[in-house]
């Protein structure tokens, strides 16, 4: 289960907001360990006639510890494509999605998309 506990609205919320809701609604289904989402942000501008999209989302497990928040982090890290970075920050995970790092050797600014 996935509970909503942040305020923060989403203008955008495209694909990649969706694929980390699946993601994690699957492992906490196999786990049985329920998920918080407490904030997420996202930015969206055009840039150099290109769309600039960002997404921070900040996880945090209802129950279990260090393990059980490794575990998440490794299934996100191994589900998600190549635009995420998943890293623990404290009790929680920090999943952050940037369009850049889909295509490599890009300059910031001239995302293709």
């Amino acid at each position: 289960m996935i509970r909503w506990r942040s305020s923060t609205q989403l203008a955008y919320a495209g694909e990649q907001f969706a694929d980390i809701f699946r993601a994690t609604a699957q492992w906490s289904h196999t786990s049985h360990i329920p998920v918080d989402v407490t904030s997420a942000q996202e930015a969206v501008e055009h840039h150099g006639g290109s769309l600039w999209y960002d997404l921070e989302v900040i996880l945090a497990l209802q129950t279990g510890g260090t393990r059980e928040l490794g575990d998440l982090a490794a299934h996100l890290a191994a589900t998600l494509d190549a635009g995420w970075t998943v890293r623990p920050d404290g009790d929680r995970l920090r999943c952050e999605f940037d369009l850049r790092r889909l295509t490599p050797g890009m300059p910031p600014g001239t995302t293709a998309h």
